[in-house]
């Protein structure tokens, strides 16, 4: 055994990157740059050029005709990431210009206020837990704003994502609360689709993500 050589590595071990994964990140490189975790059954690359490579090669590292998606031991599935060229880089054109710095730049004033206002609720205890009373609404309030959601729906947005967050590591770690929380969300964003649809077929939909998909579906995407 090489000086160092990690005996195992877990890629999807929480643990493992709160604790010191440079070190390992470097063996890794030096020693096994196409490294398969027996664990979760995947390989871990860990060179920058052979990612570039990968990224780039869209005939080989591909989704469709494969067992694998771009979860460990998942298969595909029909949402953005999971679709090969064509077909996802034309969802993924509809959807990113929305995340411009540009675009970005429309809400500054909006996410300042919400800045505002979550400091301003926590200024008369004196003291505040950062992640559940600042850092965790914040994202939730804005990509439920995006999205097309109500204001009040940001708490449950918030819920869901912390419940599902572990689904993407594969079947290891998926567990009833997690799946429930999934097919929760599942349902809300049905029901915001259907809400949202009398608007876009009327002519006047909102610029949300929700009903700019809408309307590009009701006039076709380009045949994908």
């Amino acid at each position: 055994m090489d000086p160092g050589e990690p005996r195992s590595i877990d890629l999807l071990d929480g643990d493992f990157y709160v604790s010191n994964p440079y070190p390992t990140y470097a063996w890794l490189r030096q020693h096994d740059p196409v490294h398969h975790d027996t664990a979760n059954d995947l390989l871990g690359i860990s060179r920058y050029d052979d990612i570039v490579t990968i990224e780039r090669d869209k005939a080989t590292f591909i989704s469709s005709g494969t067992e694998r998606g771009y979860r460990p031991n998942i298969p595909a599935d029909r949402s953005i990431i999971g679709l090969d060229d064509p077909h996802h880089t034309v969802r993924r054109n509809l959807v990113s210009r929305r995340f411009t710095p540009r675009a970005a730049g429309r809400w500054e004033d909006h996410v300042r206020g919400v800045v505002t206002g979550l400091i301003d609720a926590v200024l008369p205890a004196g003291e505040a837990e950062v992640i559940s009373q600042l850092a965790a609404p914040l994202p939730a309030q804005m990509i439920g704003l995006l999205l097309g959601f109500d204001d009040e729906m940001w708490p449950k947005l918030q819920d869901w994502s912390e419940r599902t967050i572990a689904l993407g590591g594969g079947p290891r770690y998926h567990d009833h609360d997690g799946v429930a929380a999934a097919i929760e969300f599942a349902g809300a964003a049905a029901e915001l689709y259907e809400a949202k649809k009398p608007t876009v077929t009327e002519g006047c939909p909102m610029d949300d993500v929700m009903t700019v998909w809408i309307d590009r579906e009701r006039t076709g995407l380009d045949g994908y």
